[in-house]
């Protein structure tokens, strides 16, 4: 299994504004693949397969305060599978994301901390 270098998290909120709590990426990671089998409309002509699965690890911090129906639709929202196949290549992503401890801070009171603190607490969590 390959290991990809990744960030050590990844703060929605800018990029999502309905996204309230903190997303860190917690890791990924990717396994290729190839066999040989009986020839069929996803493999090559040779019946020769080879693929890859590309998964993401995530866990979602909400803030305090934040509503509960928040919190489980950003958390539906970042679990997802997608897989593919076509003319020998095929493989998928798959993306899983768990819920964290509540931040002992409101999105307001998150925001008034300088950008260092965030960091900081970031690279705690």
């Amino acid at each position: 299994m390959r290991v990809s270098a990744v960030n050590n998290y990844t703060y929605h909120q800018r990029s999502n504004p309905g996204f309230k709590g903190l997303l860190i990426d917690k890791g990924s990671s990717s396994d290729s693949w190839e066999y040989q089998g009986e020839i069929s409309s996803s493999s090559d002509s040779a019946g020769n397969y080879s693929g890859s699965d590309d998964y993401e690890t995530y866990v979602y911090y909400p803030f305090r305060g934040e509503p509960e129906h928040i919190i489980e639709a950003n958390i539906r929202k970042h679990n997802y599978s997608h897989d593919y196949s076509s003319m020998g290549y095929g493989g998928g992503r798959y993306v899983s994301t768990t819920r964290g401890k509540t931040l002992p801070y409101t999105e307001k009171e998150w925001n008034r901390l300088s950008k260092v603190t965030q960091e900081r607490i970031k690279e705690l969590l």
